[in-house]
């Protein structure tokens, strides 16, 4: 039952028995190739000469990685690329290579680092690096989920303090994604494919686990589509969009200029196939502010479902962790 009511109660993913989705083969409109989203970049202000990015990985391999920044003065920049422990998710643990560049004056543009390692284990990683100069590092507003930048504490004025770290995760202060650095791997790493949200996750654990398409205008919608070999019957169907999990809500109430969370789908629609194969719109919502929505309906018989998503509350693309449906 309180899985059903989207509130986590174990470590561990439950396994949901009822839920038809995982037996489904799942497709989508688009989908998020890399960790840098299109967004307006800018300077990260105070410019930190030291720092750690937090990023998912899938594997296999890592062979680069690209840092956006503008070189201020000639210096060396130290690197490092370490895998996050087996027993905690968010801070780095092992090493798996180091690197040391050395930097020119110049304008700003990508920074190829390389860094080669195996991934023997998906998850989260880490790209730390130090500086003996001045540089400027560039961010991207409202940053895909589990791309966060971890800054010195001596700098850092919110987000979670670790106290086996000099560092600590800035996450955002209003509720929408955080800010993070412009990175991107190389090889591309495919994080946010539609496959997971059949995955029976939720939530993030040691990767996002979540469906982000690329960028869009929503002029046209945005779209998941669930196909099952045979028909099946079907009576409801629950959604969880991002709610921008990383924001810390303040411990008194306060105004925020945002008035809603922006990563959370506004607008959209669910279609069912009917057995001449044939989308028939099952029902629209318009104005939707809440995280988790359930849907219950006069059982049907389809081979397909789909989720269009036509807006969200400000962010421009969609994120969606998870999708269930019930007979």
């Amino acid at each position: 039952m309180l899985h059903r009511a989207n509130h986590k109660c174990s470590v561990d993913p439950f396994q949901d028995l009822d839920d038809l989705i995982p037996s489904s083969k799942v497709v989508a409109s688009s989908s998020l190739a890399g960790f840098s989203a299109g967004q307006v970049a800018k300077k990260l202000s105070p410019a930190p000469t030291e720092g750690i990015v937090q990023f998912p990985v899938s594997g296999p391999e890592i062979h680069v990685i690209k840092l956006y920044l503008e070189v201020l003065e000639d210096c060396v920049m130290q690197c490092g690329l370490f895998a996050a422990p087996l027993t905690t998710a968010t801070s780095p643990g092992p090493c798996l290579n180091r690197a040391e560049v050395e930097l020119k004056k110049g304008k700003a543009g990508w920074l190829e680092i390389p860094l080669s390692a195996k991934i023997e284990n998906p998850g989260w990683h880490f790209f730390e690096f130090a500086c003996n100069g001045s540089i400027c590092i560039f961010e991207q507003e409202e940053a895909p989920v589990g791309v966060l930048f971890h800054q010195a504490k001596k700098l850092s004025k919110v987000g979670i303090s670790n106290p086996y770290s000099e560092f600590s995760p800035t996450t955002s202060l209003l509720p929408h994604p955080s800010s993070a650095p412009l990175i991107e791997v190389f090889p591309k790493q495919n994080i946010y494919l539609p496959g997971n949200l059949a995955d029976g996750k939720g939530y993030p654990d040691r990767l996002p686990n979540l469906w982000i398409s690329q960028a869009t205008d929503f002029k046209y919608p945005e779209f998941v589509e669930f196909h099952w070999e045979s028909p099946q019957e079907i009576s409801a169907v629950d959604i969880v969009f991002d709610g921008t999990l990383e924001f810390l809500f303040p411990a008194r109430p306060q105004r925020f200029p945002v008035k809603r969370v922006t990563s959370i789908v506004r607008r959209y629609r669910i279609f069912y196939m009917d057995e001449v194969g044939h989308w028939k719109e099952l029902l629209e919502v318009s104005d939707n502010a809440l995280a988790f929505r359930t849907h219950e309906f006069p059982s049907l018989s389809t081979k397909a479902l789909e989720l269009e998503i036509l807006d969200t509350n400000g962010l421009d693309r969609a994120q969606v962790f998870q999708v269930r449906a019930y007979s």
